[in-house]
């Protein structure tokens, strides 16, 4: 099954990107951070809540952005981060399992919500691959993102050999 089908089952209405995320990627950065690597069998992805290239919103959670419309971005970064894996292999049946995913939300000196902020990554990732989904995280604040984004993802995701 592909992520538009799962998505779609699961009761999410997301449209199809027309170039994969690190498409939109290069614009932020040119050609010196790829978005998705390979090594052996583990995928090394990032991923920021893009939508048609420009992020989903902008400014830092605690001032700009709520806990909700950050939980929200996740969701989106969690797509996007689903959408260059099934780019880059084929199939999301194909994932093993995900290993661990790093959280970096933007906020404001005090702001102590970034799991929850990352909760909406977590979720999604779990609804779309089911115990495959499961991850170990770790969510940090930082002062910005490239972009503005409020938030970012690194994701390490083993999957089965080429």
């Amino acid at each position: 099954m592909n992520l538009s089908e799962r998505l779609k089952e699961i009761g999410i209405e997301w449209p199809e990107l027309p170039h994969p995320p690190s498409y939109y990627y290069k614009q932020l950065y040119d050609d010196h951070s790829p978005s998705i690597a390979r090594a052996d069998d583990l995928l090394f992805v990032t991923a920021l809540p893009l939508v048609g290239g420009e992020p989903h919103k902008s400014g830092r959670l605690g001032v700009e952005v709520s806990v909700e419309e950050g939980n929200e971005c996740a969701q989106r970064a969690a797509v996007s981060a689903l959408y260059e894996i099934e780019h880059a292999i084929g199939n999301l049946d194909d994932i093993e399992c995900f290993v661990q995913m790093t959280g970096f939300v933007a906020s404001v000196p005090g702001f102590s919500d970034q799991p929850k902020v990352m909760n909406g990554a977590s979720d999604l990732f779990i609804a779309v691959l089911g115990e495959r989904g499961k991850h170990s995280r770790a969510s940090i604040g930082c002062a910005s993102l490239p972009g503005n984004n409020p938030m970012a993802l690194a994701l390490i995701a083993k999957v089965k050999p080429e």
